[in-house]
């Protein structure tokens, strides 16, 4: 997780990261809707190419990778927060509950 010193941002991005591996690790079939995200706003777009490639490998080692990366305390862990494709959306409540855990 990252320290509670820095950037807000990358907190709240750890926060809703935590709700979406959660998701993940209940539902493994919710990583064929970060495929299908990949395949329609990723695939085709140039600028995006690495960003799609390195998801699509990880989601082809499964769910339980792809909330353990998600969630790592590295540089790769924070460009996975960063360029992640749509798996799930989390509610306002639980996007309410996560930014109070960062005030």
């Amino acid at each position: 997780m990252p320290d509670k010193h820095s950037d807000r941002n990358k907190v709240r991005s750890y926060e809703l990261a935590r709700i979406v591996a959660a998701r993940l690790l209940e539902n493994p079939a919710l990583v064929e809707e970060g495929r299908k995200y990949l395949e329609r706003h990723l695939k085709h777009d140039p600028a995006q190419r690495a960003y799609y490639e390195l998801w699509s490998g990880l989601i082809d080692l499964g769910a339980e990778e792809v909330a353990s990366r998600l969630l790592a305390d590295s540089p790769e862990g924070e460009l996975l927060r960063d360029t992640r494709p749509v798996f799930y959306v989390p509610s306002n409540a639980e996007r309410a509950d996560a930014f109070d855990r960062v005030r």
